[in-house]
């Protein structure tokens, strides 16, 4: 399976190089057919990896996993949001992040063991929880080229790379729907994880530094949405709360799965 990870590595680097030599030379445009079909490369080998480490016995989860999923998932919603949203534009910033991500999670070891035998709750617990944070950190970055995107409105000339970014419009819907899914998962993740340690005997849990920070990260995104709905909020204070959503949700168990794993080597 790492083959496969490393095709879609090269993959990553041969776009950024492409679109980066595009960008410094403006007469020179990319090739779109052939980008997006080393695209689709990038995405074919890095989801052959990612389900080769689910299929792989005992499942193992952890920061690394995660960094590769939460990669992967940054292409998987390009692909399925470009036919309704004008994405043209983010495919070098999508690949330098999908890239490192992958890169980055082939450094890490291997994340802790995962007992497949496990009650529907806690199951549905864990795959909303997989996909929550991931999602999340897709919607961080998003907000952050929301920043710059707005930045590049007063600093035209100072974004390099960056300033061929779709319209902030376009930006704001890919966000508000990143988030608006992300809520829904959060929530089942909270609910399922709540309820599942209320009816065992570790209740003690409830108060454990995971659900504070998970329920902190759900109350800003209610917020955020509910702002958004009723008072019309954008731009950067949508930014700004998704970024503050997201270091939350992070606090609560990538950031200490990070120290175990990476550091600690627990």
């Amino acid at each position: 399976m790492t083959w496969f990870a490393l095709i879609a590595l090269i993959s990553y680097s041969a776009l950024c190089w492409r679109y980066s030599s595009a960008l410094r030379t403006p007469a020179a445009t990319p090739a779109s057919k052939a980008m997006t079909l080393t695209l689709g490369l990038a995405m074919a080998c890095h989801t052959l990896y990612q389900l080769g480490n689910f299929y792989s016995y005992p499942w193992h989860f952890g920061a690394a996993e995660a960094l590769s999923l939460t990669g992967l998932l940054s292409i998987l919603l390009y692909f399925s949001l470009r036919p309704i949203l004008q994405l043209k534009g983010i495919e070098y910033p999508l690949c330098a992040f999908s890239g490192s991500a992958l890169a980055l999670s082939l450094l890490l070891p291997t994340g802790h063991p995962i007992n497949p035998q496990q009650e529907w709750l806690v199951k549905l617990h864990f795959a909303t929880a997989v996909l929550s944070q991931p999602l999340l950190i897709n919607a961080a970055g998003i907000a952050l080229l929301i920043k710059f995107s707005d930045r590049r409105l007063h600093h035209p000339h100072r974004l390099g790379a960056l300033q061929n970014l779709p319209p902030v419009l376009t930006l704001e819907r890919l966000l508000f729907l990143i988030v608006s899914i992300t809520f829904v998962t959060l929530t089942i993740t909270l609910g399922s994880g709540i309820a599942h340690l209320s009816q065992s005997s570790h209740s003690g849990g409830l108060l454990n530094h995971k659900v504070l920070f998970s329920l902190a990260a759900w109350l800003t995104l209610a917020a955020l949405l509910f702002g958004h709905h009723r008072l019309g909020w954008r731009g950067r204070k949508a930014a700004n709360l998704t970024l503050t959503g997201t270091v939350l949700l992070l606090l609560g168990y990538i950031g200490s799965r990070l120290v175990l794993e990476a550091i600690l080597r627990r």
